[in-house]
């Protein structure tokens, strides 16, 4: 059986970028997977996972037709067994992932800053002064969390502001899908709750290697600017 701190670190490697998927009558399979840009970020996932005895894995690529040039690498790891059934069950329902079952499991900060760091980016606020140099802002975020429903993307709403006092508005996008327009839901972080999610989350994670440090450059600048 595993412990909840366990439970923890392998729902965090699917609430984002991550894929739980049933492969057979009893094979279930965790996919972790990311670009080449992106091998560091990865690699860094497979050792919290293997460090904690709960893998034995080793990195891997492949090619997908995929990106402007069709030519898309891809490193990742996976894990396929039984116990990834348990996994399955608590995010999979009707074929969708929910968030219904899962909040309860991330207790710590870090399950939500590996969240952020396959789902948010930071949105730069600057504005060009006289001089022609421009001048930069408190940074919004947003956590695409395209993939569930309206009505998980209100309890991650809600999770956030009961765990970390951190809110957050619910935003949409429509995008064609088969000829059909569909709305997607996402959340935005305002300038002070960006900060809070700096401090209270992120920033002893997004330096976990070197392409996350680009990714949340703009953040990581200029908080560290600030004394």
């Amino acid at each position: 059986m595993l412990k909840n701190k366990e439970k923890e670190l392998i729902i965090s490697m699917i609430i984002g970028d991550g894929n739980i998927s049933k492969i057979g009558e009893k094979r279930y399979r965790l996919f972790v997977g990311h670009s080449e840009k992106q091998k560091d970020y990865c690699e860094w996932k497979m050792n919290l996972l293997n460090n904690a005895c709960l893998f034995d894995n080793k990195l891997k690529m492949h090619t997908k037709l995929a990106g402007k040039d069709k030519n898309y690498i891809q490193y990742f790891f996976s894990k396929e067994n039984i116990v990834m059934k348990y996994f399955y069950d608590l995010f999979i329902e009707q074929k969708a992932k929910t968030i219904k079952n899962v909040l309860k499991y991330m207790k710590s900060p870090m399950s939500a800053a590996i969240w952020f760091m396959d789902d948010g980016s930071v949105e730069p606020s600057r504005k060009k002064q006289k001089d022609g140099t421009i001048k930069y802002y408190r940074p919004n975020m947003k956590l695409c969390t395209h993939s569930f429903s309206y009505e998980d993307n209100v309890r991650i709403q809600r999770w956030f502001k009961d765990k970390y006092d951190i809110e957050c508005n619910i935003r949409q996008e429509k995008k064609k899908k088969d000829n059909n327009v569909v709305v997607y839901y996402f959340l935005r972080f305002n300038a002070d709750n960006t900060q809070k999610l700096y401090y209270k989350i992120l920033k002893d994670y997004i330096i976990c290697c070197e392409s996350m440090k680009y990714k949340f450059r703009l953040l990581i600048q200029y908080y560290n600017d600030i004394k």
